[in-house]
């Protein structure tokens, strides 16, 4: 049966940096689009998207600010259209993230679903603050407006029972109200964007020779994705005289400082950002993912898919993602260096890739399919 459905997002897919959700976003559009359905989108007049047939935009305006949130800005003075495209008769709205939830609720939209795709203020933890005040308000604004999308929308979809965990306890008033409206679906590794790489998927045992090749990939706009933990890990096993090569994926402000503070080690080398990081992924003897906080990052995934090792955080939903304890550590430099210190010399890197093979291939499922099932129900 085809069914109508409203998104809303103000990202261009061009200018706009790309991003696991931004990847999650397009999947689900395109898998309801050629399934026959009717989608109604608003979004940039300029969003570089495929004209199906069945796809129809909805055009609006984006604005940027440095002092008021950009949400708040493009909701202000986009009004009229928003509010139009929300007397649509629709089955249901889908929006990603809460800054887009509380736009719809405000808006009007109806039957919406809301997509969490990351922790709006557990993330904000770990970037550096300048005004602790300031700081202090913004989570108080943040709490806010979770509590008045969720009181006001129809289903929450998180990604890991840990998220899902954090808005119960975040928001104990509505506990109930939370908890009977909140599903889980963990992300699979056979994403689209991921399949196109399926060359790359390592067949042969991982037996390094000489140099250890590892590889930290994620952003540096704040602390978050703990790569000052691999740096410090690493160069301190180099100090041991341990032959590591280490590769940073990634941009963003900090970049700067730590290639500043390890400019004298040749050894641990910043290739920036990567418009195919897989190719390189795929090179490498071991993916580290010393994340602080992550709901469900597609870093772990794309590793799985490429079967090679991974080992990351126990914190988030990295647990749910790999499982094995012998796969995990604890986001501190100490434990870290011990891991790695115990995979090198006991050689462990086959027996790890055995064990995140078997975890791959329990995590590939038709993930577009399920998630429409869970929008629909």
């Amino acid at each position: 049966m085809v069914k109508r459905y409203l998104f809303y997002t103000a990202g261009d897919y061009d200018k706009t940096p790309e991003t696991g959700g931004s990847k999650r976003f397009y999947e689900l559009l395109k898998y309801l689009i050629e399934q026959g359905n009717e989608v109604f989108l608003i979004a940039p007049e300029d969003i570089k998207l495929p004209r199906w047939e069945n796809l129809h935009l909805i055009p609006v305006k984006t604005y940027h600010s440095k002092i008021f949130p950009n949400g708040f800005l493009n909701l202000i003075f986009n009004w009229r259209t928003i509010r139009k495209a929300s007397r649509i008769p629709v089955d249901k709205t889908v929006l990603f993230s809460v800054v887009y939830g509380i736009q719809g609720v405000l808006a009007g939209m109806p039957n919406i679903v809301l997509l969490l795709r990351e922790d709006l203020i557990d993330y904000q933890l770990y970037r550096r603050v300048k005004n602790k005040y300031f700081f202090i308000l913004k989570v108080f604004f943040y709490r806010l407006i979770e509590y008045i999308t969720f009181r006001n929308i129809e289903k929450i979809i998180v990604q890991s029972h840990y998220d899902k965990a954090v808005l119960l306890k975040r928001h104990s008033v509505i506990h109930e109200k939370i908890s009977d409206k909140t599903e889980v679906l963990i992300n699979n590794v056979n994403a689209s964007w991921m399949l196109f790489s399926e060359n790359l998927v390592r067949k042969i045992p991982v037996q390094p020779k000489g140099d250890y090749h590892f590889i930290f990939t994620g952003n540096f706009h704040s602390e978050r994705k703990g790569a000052s933990i691999v740096l410090a890990a690493v160069n301190s096993l180099l100090q041991d005289g341990f032959p590591i090569c280490l590769f940073l994926l990634g941009g963003g402000k900090l970049r700067k400082t730590y290639e500043e503070e390890y400019k004298n080690r040749d050894r641990i080398i910043f290739l920036g950002y990567q418009t195919d990081p897989l190719k390189v992924i795929s090179r490498v003897d071991l993916l580290i993912v010393p994340s602080l906080a992550d709901s469900c990052p597609n870093t772990v995934l794309e590793g799985l898919y490429l079967k090679i090792p991974v080992i990351g955080t126990n914190r988030g939903g990295i647990p749910e993602l790999l499982k094995e304890p012998e796969l995990l550590f604890e986001p501190d430099v100490s434990s870290l260096k011990e891991k790695l210190k115990d995979i090198i010399e006991n050689n462990k890197f086959e027996l790890l890739r055995q064990k995140c093979i078997k975890r791959s291939d329990e995590l590939n499922f038709d993930w577009s399919s399920k998630l429409v099932q869970m929008i629909d129900a």
